[in-house]
Parts: structure tokens; C-alpha cells; sequence
């Protein structure tokens, strides 16, 4: 999933199909403004959301714009979502891997699962599960990120990096950034 649009919120439904809204304002008919495009290639979709060429192609026009994506529930091998001025929603999409990306924007992963990749150049990330099972990975420049679990795990490893701001890590039995022996390892 890749914008340039606006916001993205990724779900799950009961269906078997894939459902792709844009919802939002305009002043013109949508398909004047945004080309919206769902392929399906060798078990692989591809949705991207773009403003059509024309004189206002270089200004984004985020404001206001969501881009819901349903998916149908299941367990996937990747889920990749990119956006340049968005903010991300994922919420309950379980996949073996997910790599999510904005330059400028929040990313939000709600129980999630399988490995984690997550990156905002300028934006928060929260990443809130049941528990961490797998790695999980964040990053942002200017921004805070958040690790939150209703389980608390038995072993974990951590590797903790900022240059501005704090380190905290609220965790039972944690000793220098470990948690037990082994363990996923969360690298923020």
C-alpha cells in the first residue's frame, strides 16, 4: 500500500475480497483529483493512491483524505505500507513480516503480528500488542516511540538508541535491557 493521498487505515474483514475506499472533502469529482489502483500479481496486491499529473501534482493533498484498505482475515507472508505526508493505521493484520513507513506522519500498529518493522522520519510510532512474540524494530528522527504489551515477557532483548530524550522501559525482572535469556529482540 503506497499514497501520497492522506492517511492510510489497514483492518481486517470477514470477506474474501479486498476493499479499498477514499474517503474525504473535494471540490471536484475524485477521479479528476486521484488515480486509485488495486493489481494482483503472482499472489502479491498492489494498492496505490496518487494525485493525477496536472498543475497542483507537487503539492500533497493529505488534508483531510483517508485511504481504508480491508483486508480479508488471515495470516499473510508481508505487509508493506509507504506513505510520504500520512499518518498509518494498522489494526489487527497478521502477517510474518511488516515493514510500515511515512517521511512526515504517525504510524499506530494495533495487534498486530509477526516481525515489525516500522520507521517514521519525522512522526511518532506506538506499537501496541497482546504480547511480544517476535523482533520488532522502530525508528524516527524527531518523534517518540512507544512499546506497549498487555503480557509481559518472559525473556526479551533490548537495544535502546536516541540522542535527545529519554530511555524507559517499564518491565518486570528487566536487568540492563534484558529481560531472561534469548527472547525477541525489540531495537529502537
Amino acid at each position: 500500500v503506497s499514497t501520497d493521498i492522506g492517511d492510510i487505515q489497514i483492518a481486517p474483514h470477514d470477506g474474501h475480497d479486498i476493499r479499498v475506499q477514499l474517503e474525504g472533502k473535494a471540490t471536484k469529482k475524485p477521479s479528476k483529483k486521484f488515480k486509485l489502483t488495486l493489481k494482483e500479481k503472482n499472489g502479491e496486491v498492489i494498492i496505490k493512491a496518487k494525485t493525477k499529473s496536472g498543475f497542483f501534482s507537487s503539492r500533497k493533498l493529505s488534508d483531510g483524505y483517508t485511504i481504508l484498505v480491508e483486508l480479508p482475515t488471515k495470516q499473510y507472508d508481508r505487509l508493506l505500507v509507504h506513505a510520504d505526508v500520512a499518518n498509518i493505521y494498522v489494526d489487527s493484520i497478521y502477517a510474518n513480516e511488516s515493514q510500515t513507513t511515512t517521511n512526515v506522519g504517525n504510524i499506530n500498529l494495533i495487534g498486530i503480528g509477526g516481525v515489525v518493522d516500522a520507521e517514521a522520519k519525522v512522526g511518532d510510532i506506538t506499537i501496541s500488542l497482546q504480547s511480544i512474540t517476535n523482533n520488532i524494530q522502530a525508528k524516527t528522527e524527531v518523534g517518540n516511540i512507544a512499546v506497549k504489551t498487555k503480557e509481559a515477557p518472559l525473556a526479551l532483548q533490548t537495544d535502546l538508541n536516541n540522542s535527545v530524550g529519554n530511555k524507559t522501559i517499564n518491565l518486570p525482572n528487566e536487568v540492563a535491557g534484558s529481560i531472561g535469556i534469548g527472547g525477541p529482540s525489540v531495537k529502537l
